[in-house]
Formats: structure tokens, sequence, C-alpha cells
């Protein structure tokens, strides 16, 4: 709750109060598209940038010389690619949805066997980060991205698998090419703010795709449920889950749908959101403190009545202003 929190506050005081304050400004879509493109996307995708980056060095070093230290950096700044992805795709927009980008994080990974093979068949000379993504995107699906670099890393014996054949180099050109990828999507990031503060016509259909992709990661994390194969970083993928939909919705730094909710005195439907995503955020630290069952269904219980306000009560706001 941000510039209109104090002036809900007077509201409650007292109706003679209220009578002299100003009318709230509406905030509209284009105002709130614009906040949700400069203050959440773009710090997620910078965050995303920075984290590949170090995967990338990370990579290059382990390659250089493959060793338990290199190796635990090396899983480190994975999972740290993997949280900042995580709080961008529970509800990507734009070109964060795009099979470019898409396709180098979504995609599980073929057999080790599989990718050992196909690491025979890589470019022999050093690459360039630019060569790197070129041939790395001509790699069939399941042979590239983040999800190939886990089940190297990850794997019962990691060390062995990297000194075997290209495995290393292979994977060190997944690193390349991610790094790669998420400079390009920051750059049509860029080009799409600068581009949307003079076309008034693109906030007001991203305003659609906002709210639809809202609906859809809540959607999204109300189906979660426990894989059957131990995965000790699955509470912290629901939890960059959870955090990237509350950026979201409470627009971080900037203009929020709390904001353009109460701008429409829609107070009743903001309270019963954020009350919502409060109880949702919880329930992601209690699966981070233990990754039972019955923490799961914490998660899909509170991220459906969150899914179910922001489909009827919050759309049915919407629709009357």
């Amino acid at each position: 709750m941000k510039k209109y929190a104090l002036l809900l506050i007077c509201t409650w005081l007292g109706s003679a109060l209220a009578a002299n304050t100003p009318t709230t400004t509406r905030v509209t879509a284009p105002e709130l598209t614009l906040s949700i493109m400069q203050n959440v996307i773009t710090p997620h995708i910078a965050q995303l940038q920075t984290a590949s980056g170090e995967l990338n060095q990370a990579m290059t070093a382990l390659c250089q010389q493959v060793s338990d230290t290199n190796l635990q950096r090396a899983q480190q700044a994975y999972l740290n690619t993997f949280s900042a992805w995580q709080q961008i795709s529970i509800a990507p927009l734009g070109p964060s949805k795009q099979p470019p980008t898409m396709r180098l994080f979504e995609i599980p990974a073929q057999s080790t066997t599989e990718l050992a093979r196909q690491s025979q068949t890589m470019p022999s000379h050093p690459m360039t980060d630019g060569e790197a993504h070129y041939y790395g995107s001509q790699l069939p699906d399941g042979n590239l991205g983040l999800p190939v670099i886990a089940s190297v890393l990850f794997s019962d014996t990691p060390l062995t698998l990297l000194q075997q054949d290209s495995m290393c180099a292979y994977t060190n050109w997944q690193a390349k090419t991610i790094s790669r990828q998420v400079t390009i999507l920051q750059y049509e990031w860029q080009g799409l703010i600068r581009g949307a503060a003079y076309d008034i016509s693109y906030p007001g259909q991203l305003m659609n795709e906002y709210l639809n992709a809202l609906e859809a990661g809540s959607q999204r994390l109300a189906s979660f449920k426990l894989p059957n194969s131990a995965n000790s970083h699955i509470a912290q993928e629901v939890n960059a889950n959870i955090a990237g939909l509350s950026a979201l919705i409470t627009g971080a730094n900037g203009i929020g749908l709390d904001d353009y909710l109460l701008s429409r005195q829609h107070q009743s439907q903001w309270l019963k959101t954020q009350k919502q995503l409060s109880i949702l955020q919880q329930a992601g630290q209690q699966l981070t403190r233990h990754a039972s069952e019955r923490n799961a269904k914490q998660i899909r219980v509170a991220a459906q009545l969150l899914n179910n306000t922001l489909r009827s009560d919050v759309a049915t706001a919407l629709r009357r202003n």
C-alpha cells in the first residue's frame, strides 16, 4: 500500500474530514503498466542478467579447473539464476514469454547420456558470446539452456561427468547462450518501454495481458504439487514464484494493483486481495521450513483463493470502471 494508503486511512477517520478531502486522482491503465514495466520487470530482468553473467563466469572457471570448490560456486550461481528466472516465469509478460527465452529456461533436459552424445557435435573452436548464442539457439529442445546445466551440476557424480568428453565445455556453452539471451531480453524491454511512452495504445493492451498473467500465475501455484523425487530446490522455486507474483500485484516501489483499485474506490477488493496474498506468502515460508504435503496443500489453497478473488472481485470491479 503506497501513495493511496494514507488517503484510505483518512477516509476511515471520519466523513467530516473526508468531505473536505480532494478526490483521489484515478490511476490510468498506462500509468499502471508503465510503472510495472519500469519498477518490476526492469529490476527483475537486471537481476537475471547479473545472475546469468555470474553463472557464465562460474562455469568458465569450473571448466578451467574441475574441483569441488569451483563446482560449489557454479551450483550457487545456478541457483541464483534459477531463482531470478522463477520470479519472472510465474507470470511472464511481453518479450519474457517469447520462445527464444522460454526454450532456454522451461524445457526439461534430456538424459545426461543424450547430452554427452550431443556434446560431441558442438563447434570445436572457441566461441564468442554471440557465436555461442547463435549456435546454441539451433540446438534441439531438451539439449540447451538452464535445465541442461542443472542436470549436469546436480547429477549423482558431477565432477566425473564434467570430465567426460566435452561435457564441461558443452555446459559452459549453455551458460554463455543464456547470458547472451538475457542481454537481448533486456534490450527488448528497454525498447518496449521507450516505445510505450509514445504509443498510448500498447499500455492498454498490456493491461489485459497483465491481469491475465496474474490469474494464470496464481492458478499455477494453485496446482502446485511436491515432486515425487527429492528436490531440495522446490521451496526456493515456489517462494521465488510468490515473490514475483507479489511484486507484480503491489508494483514494488511504484504503482501497483493496490493503487489502481484504491483510486477507483475499490477498497474492499484490494483489502481482500492483500489478505490472501499475505496468506500465500506465509504458506511459502512454511514450505521453506518443511517441504511436506500439508504445507504444499496450504500453498494450493491460498493460491486458489487469491485466484478466485482476481478472477471475480477484482475483474468485476475493473470492468465497472
